[in-house]
């Protein structure tokens, strides 16, 4: 129940985001991960980073994308460790694992024998940063 409880808040906070972004777009809150090979793009609720003043610097947010039946997951930077859980349509968690920072650059996940559907993909730094979006498998 906890799981299906995580999941709506994830929903609303997905139809939150995309309804404030028509007001507001701020790069440290709202990122792209890419999915699927036709590149279909899925704007994710979150917040990656802390706060900085403003400075001049490559982004570091991670990028996701499916290539086949797998998953890749990229971070530039390297520098925390990252949190990936996957649900399913049920909320149930089909996949979760802590990945060290040091294997955070290229991260790949096999998706095949998942059935096809809609999946939610969560990602969560040691820093409270979080990165959610949707993608199907076919």
């Amino acid at each position: 129940m906890k799981t299906k409880d995580f999941f709506n808040v994830c929903v609303i906070r997905l139809i939150l985001f995309v309804a404030g972004t028509h007001f507001f777009y701020s790069g440290m809150y709202a990122h792209d991960l890419v999915v699927g090979s036709s590149s279909s793009t899925i704007s994710c609720n979150g917040k990656w980073e802390k706060e900085k003043p403003m400075t001049r610097s490559l982004p570091s947010t991670p990028t996701a994308s499916i290539d086949g039946t797998t998953l890749i997951i990229e971070n530039p930077s390297q520098d925390c460790d990252i949190i990936i859980s996957i649900y399913d349509s049920e909320s149930d968690t089909m996949y979760e694992q802590i990945i060290p920072a040091s294997a955070t650059g290229y991260i790949t996940i096999p998706l095949n024998g998942y059935p096809s559907g809609t999946y939610l993909l969560n990602l969560r730094n040691s820093s409270g940063g979080y990165l959610s979006g949707f993608f199907n498998i076919n």
